[in-house]
């Protein structure tokens, strides 16, 4: 099963196969459309964000 993530800033959702690659995808959007955040803070979204995907 997929795993995806909402972005809490509104910008959609996020999908990968895994928490690894969702992880890799939430740091690359982080980069380019959030660049005010901080490691920490990517990492909490994760963790508080991702789920199985539907």
């Amino acid at each position: 099963m997929s795993r995806e993530i909402h972005c809490p800033m509104g910008d959609g959702d996020l999908q990968a196969d895994d928490d690894a690659q969702l992880l890799e995808k939430v740091r690359a959007h982080a980069a380019e459309a959030h660049p005010e955040l901080t490691a920490e803070q990517v990492q909490e979204v994760m963790a508080n964000g991702a789920h199985d995907s539907h």
